[in-house]
């Protein structure tokens, strides 16, 4: 279909308020608003353009100091008005260039631009209600406020999802006029719903937002307890506090039947969503897994609604409870009297005995803290259990999780002490819950199952069998694509006492750690750049017992030591640091990644010990993504390569004793023969 053939959305919803306020015009003699005053016409600042266009936000930026278009001029649209400091452009003039240029991957702006440029001062939750309405009654904007409330009123008689936020918006014309054009862009209400959120107005939601890993580990957690409690009839029941992983979460099993409990401000924002969506409300009868999200709520706030939740939690509910692990599992400096310190709430919190399991969940899940990890409590009502299974996945990386070994594990802790014992854990682990209420972490880091592991001497043929494993297995190699930048550029070499003085970077010391503290069947890495790789590892329980102030990494940390000058980088993070290696930790904005300081620090001559007199580039930001994935692809490849290396020696190393010994023989045929 040609644009010319598609209805004309934009001309349906550009109309000018100008009258009466002064203008101006630019170069090209288009009128103009002052910089100061906001403009009623549709508007859209970089990012809204970026979306329209379906490019990355720095591709904006690039087409607005790029004004030639395969050899004709086309200026990019100048800024009607400034809110808050950002820039905004007029939707048509966007639209108009975009088409004209072609750039961009999006073929059909025009269409699609209805659904970019919300109105000002609306917020996400007011435009839903609009939308919700909109669903039901179809086009709004022909309609008074007065009408629309009247219209709430006979689509929502029980007032149960909008009905009263209906009768409260004022002034609602541009935003109606919004939402009717939304509509009409969006393939029905669940995909306008969807653009709506992932628009200006929605992007609020990044604070409590999970990434598609945290959905899909939730699911595997409530699944179990599903299943605990007979999945026939269980349904999932939310106060509405996460509105996004609860419709994630029905979408990922659509067997999973949704309760929004209460008539609180989230419970009926949770129900004009399912409304949208066309998604049945049922009825809360029998069994049921209640789902509370405390992400991004403050600390003290976070532990009172968890009290409150447990304290209508009935003998056949289970709640799974997710939220920041630093509240929910990480161990609270105490300052104080205990009962008046979050510590103290907390130990009073879990001395219902309810506590079935608790886990530190791998970090990178909650978007808009990416490196922080998050933390799930489950509580079984009526329980009565002593030894809650804890876990530390917070260094697993997520698509490294097994989630049947998970649900496994947490169906064992659900059972009686037989069924726990006989359970052979493959994340879990027991911990008294007196030691956790007495001040302890309640997820130790590091804390997961020992795990078997096959005995150091093992004869010389199954070494082996184990190493050509290794290298018989072909590798695919490394290539890097890479072409000629459109210009050079001026170097820009800062030393990192700059950037340490500017914030950008952080210096963490390491701990001087008794190797003999070392354990076989150890979670916690101790690393060492002097070593270039991890020193040995930690029982969890003796690293918080013996080193319980040693600076841990994050995922990213680069460890390093300058005599002489060596690095690595901690990907996973929750690493303990051998001194005299010291962790570097980059901020954001620092022009520089970890997987490029590191490579630099390696490429330092041995004589240069001073850190803070290591100069490094200012790269553009849309290069440093680019190299550190490939630096990180090269860092993969290097290990893949050093374990062939070691795999090769040792099967050398077993031939010759086994050979000498007369258990290994290369004369296969005779070997066979002689079997036979």
């Amino acid at each position: 279909m040609h644009f010319a053939d598609k209805p004309d959305y934009q001309s349906f919803f550009f109309m000018t308020f100008t009258a009466g306020r002064s203008v101006d015009a630019d170069s090209r003699g288009r009128r103009r608003l002052p910089m100061d005053q906001p403009t009623t016409e549709p508007t859209l600042t970089l990012q809204d353009i970026a979306d329209l266009a379906k490019v990355e936000r720095a591709v904006v930026s690039m087409w607005r100091n790029r004004e030639s278009v395969r050899g004709q001029l086309i200026p990019f649209p100048q800024p009607v008005a400034q809110v808050g400091g950002i820039a905004r452009f007029d939707r048509s003039e966007v639209v108009d260039y975009l088409e004209r240029t072609g750039r961009g991957k999006n073929a059909e702006t025009r269409l699609d631009a209805a659904t970019v440029g919300a109105p000002e001062g609306w917020s996400l939750e007011d435009l839903v209600t609009l939308l919700c309405m909109r669903h039901l009654a179809g086009d709004l904007a022909h309609l008074t406020d007065e009408e629309c409330v009247d219209l709430a009123q006979e689509l929502d008689p029980a007032d149960e999802s909008f009905a009263s936020e209906i009768a409260a918006l004022a002034d609602t014309g541009a935003a109606r006029v919004f939402i009717d054009g939304l509509m009409a862009a969006s393939f029905g209400g669940a995909d306008a719903l969807a653009k709506l959120e992932s628009s200006r107005a929605g992007r609020e939601l990044a604070l409590r937002d999970l990434t598609s890993d945290a959905i899909e580990l939730l699911g595997t957690i409530i699944g179990a307890c599903r299943t605990e409690l007979g999945t026939d009839g269980v349904h999932l029941v939310s106060g509405g506090d996460a509105p996004t992983a609860v419709l994630a979460l029905s979408d990922a099993d659509p067997e999973l039947e949704i309760h929004a409990i209460g008539e609180g401000r989230d419970a009926r924002a949770l129900r004009r969503r399912m409304v949208i969506r066309e998604q049945e409300h049922t009825i809360e009868v029998g069994p049921r897994v209640r789902l509370l999200s405390v992400v991004g709520t403050e600390s003290a706030k976070a532990i009172d609604d968890v009290d409150y939740t447990l304290l209508g939690l009935e003998k056949n509910e289970i709640a799974v409870i997710i939220g920041s692990a630093a509240v929910l599992c990480d161990a609270i400096p105490r300052a104080g009297r205990r009962q008046d310190t979050l510590e103290g709430k907390r130990a009073e919190t879990l001395g219902s005995g309810g506590l079935i399991a608790a886990f530190k969940l791998p970090r990178g899940l909650w978007k808009e803290a990416h490196r922080q990890a998050l933390g799930v409590w489950v509580f079984h009502g009526g329980a009565k259990t002593s030894l809650p299974t804890v876990a530390d996945l917070s260094t697993v990386r997520p698509t490294e999780l097994d989630h049947d070994a998970l649900a496994a594990d947490l169906a064992a802790a659900f059972g009686d002490r037989t069924d726990r014992e006989a359970r052979a854990y493959r994340y879990g682990k027991e911990v008294p819950l007196s030691d956790i209420r007495a001040g302890h972490a309640v997820v130790a880091p590091g804390a997961v199952a020992v795990r078997l592991r096959a005995p150091e001497t093992i004869d010389d043929l199954n070494r082996v069998y184990t190493a050509t494993l290794i290298t018989a297995e072909p590798d695919p190699g490394f290539d890097v694509p890479a072409g000629a930048a459109a210009s050079s550029r001026e170097i820009v070499q800062r030393p990192l006492s700059e950037l340490s003085r500017l914030g950008l970077i952080h210096l963490r010391t390491g701990n001087r750690i008794d190797q003999s503290h070392g354990s076989p069947e150890g979670t916690v890495a101790v690393l060492s750049a002097h070593h270039g790789v991890e020193a040995f590892r930690l029982d969890p329980l003796d690293a918080q017992r013996l080193y319980p102030r040693a600076n841990r990494t994050e995922p990213g940390d680069v460890v390093f030591s300058d005599h002489a000058p060596r690095a690595i980088v901690d990907p996973t993070g929750g690493s303990r640091v051998l001194s005299p290696s010291r962790i570097l930790r980059l901020a954001p904005g620092a022009g520089i990644g970890p997987y490029i300081l590191a490579a630099l620090i390696n490429d330092m001559p041995a004589h240069h010990t001073d850190w803070r007199a290591w100069t490094v580039p200012r790269l553009p930001d849309e290069e440093v993504e680019r190299l550190e994935s490939v630096l990180a692809e090269a860092a993969d490849y290097t290990r893949r390569l050093r374990a062939r290396q070691d795999a090769m020696e040792d099967l050398c190393r077993a031939l010759i004793s086994g050979i000498a010994a007369g258990t290994v023989s290369l004369d296969v045929q005779a070997t066979v023969g002689n079997r036979a």
